[in-house]
């Protein structure tokens, strides 16, 4: 009774165990490499830049997905060894004081950690809020670039602060790896004082990558579609 958890019928396997399967791993393995043989046998139809574009889109939307949640089903640490935070994210802040509004341009990322099973790429947004949130505004977020570890976002977004607000305030930007099955891989963080902003004059930095230091708990982007940014007036640029 009350609120426990639904458990499996009598007879029937729960997902974490078909995830520790040696057998459902193994059929996976034997399925994938079926698909790949029929496709090398018919190879003489493509071009070879066809070829390699097959092979990639294959490698990442069969192997990379499918490997990666029997990974972190069996082993939530395995994932965490695929890239350790690494990179810098170019930010740009204002501070408007007629409006009592914080722009904050997130323009890219450089050298991020790489999170696809094959250490090349990674599918990475970001997360920009404040701490404390005293207008109560919430998590905003950047477009998903995909397939990239120097990604370009050029998004802008607005948040409402009292000046007397600035010096107890914090900047939070957040990288994550967008999973297509719906949970983020944490990527890097970085929080930036605003005790120093002038107002109205614009702060333009590559910031640094860190491990994260406010816990977890915060929602991360799913496999929707991200909302596109808050529109704000060009004279932030």
């Amino acid at each position: 009774m009350g609120n426990r958890a639904s458990e499996p019928a009598v007879g029937q396997r729960s997902p974490d165990d078909d995830a520790k399967s040696p057998e459902l791993i193994e059929g996976m393995a034997r399925v994938m490499t079926t698909a790949k043989e029929r496709r090398t046998a018919n190879q003489n139809v493509y071009t070879r830049e066809e070829q390699e574009e097959e092979e990639e889109e294959y490698n990442y939307t069969e192997s990379a997905v499918i490997l990666t949640q029997l990974f972190k089903k069996m082993d939530p640490a395995v994932m965490k060894s695929i890239g350790d935070v690494m990179g810098e994210l170019k930010v740009s802040i204002k501070y408007k004081s007629d409006q009592s509004l914080l722009l904050v341009k997130v323009a890219g990322a450089r050298d991020l950690s790489p999170k696809d099973l094959r250490g090349k790429a990674a599918n990475a947004f970001v997360q920009v809020d404040l701490v404390p949130d005293p207008a109560g505004t919430g998590v905003k977020h950047t477009n998903v670039v995909r397939k990239s570890l120097n990604p370009t976002f050029n998004e802008i977004f607005a948040f409402p602060v009292e000046a007397g607000r600035l010096p107890e305030t914090k900047l939070r930007l957040t990288v994550w790896n967008h999973d297509s099955l719906g949970s983020g891989d944490f990527m890097g963080e970085r929080i930036v004082e605003l005790r120093d902003v002038e107002p109205n004059q614009v702060l333009t930095n590559w910031y640094p990558l860190q491990e994260e230091m406010y816990g977890a708990g915060r929602k991360v982007l799913g496999s929707e579609s991200s909302p596109p940014p808050a529109t704000v007036p060009s004279c932030f640029l």
